[in-house]
């Protein structure tokens, strides 16, 4: 670093640009801490132009994410989520042997989604092996 350019940076004063930004940051806040972080950048943006303040919604979360500010609907928070932990696991207690001397000791059973137009299906099927052997035998 030169000798002029440090004492330049010693010497130097907030441009008007930083002034309003860090005033901007203060009702940011404001508006997130109002709404209990629900807002994210463009309803902030929208509430600051009812104020009179016209402010782009970019310039809004970019100061958001430099005051490390995010709204609750924001799936920042997910990006670094640890694949690393497992679901609890269960014993296999089958083995593949699809077997039953008796009804109602032994249920299988699984679950699909099927897609719609007007949303997601939930089907879930479960099935006495005892009363399904005793089918397949029968034809």
């Amino acid at each position: 670093m030169s000798r002029a350019g440090y004492y330049k940076y010693l010497n130097h004063k907030p441009s008007n640009r930083d002034i309003e930004n860090e005033v901007l940051s203060k009702e940011i806040k404001q508006i997130f801490e109002e709404n209990k972080g629900r807002y994210g950048s463009i309803r902030i943006a929208k509430v600051l132009k009812q104020k009179g303040i016209h402010v782009n919604r970019k310039r809004v979360s970019r100061l958001m994410r430099n005051m490390k500010i995010f709204s609750k609907g924001c799936r920042y928070h997910y990006k670094h989520y640890n694949y690393k932990v497992n679901a609890v696991e269960r014993p296999n207690l089958l083995n593949q042997v699809f077997e039953s001397d008796g009804r109602n000791k032994i249920w299988v059973g699984d679950i699909t989604y099927i897609p719609t137009t007007r949303g997601t299906l939930y089907l879930a099927v479960f099935i006495d092996i005892y009363i399904q052997e005793k089918l397949l035998v029968g034809q």
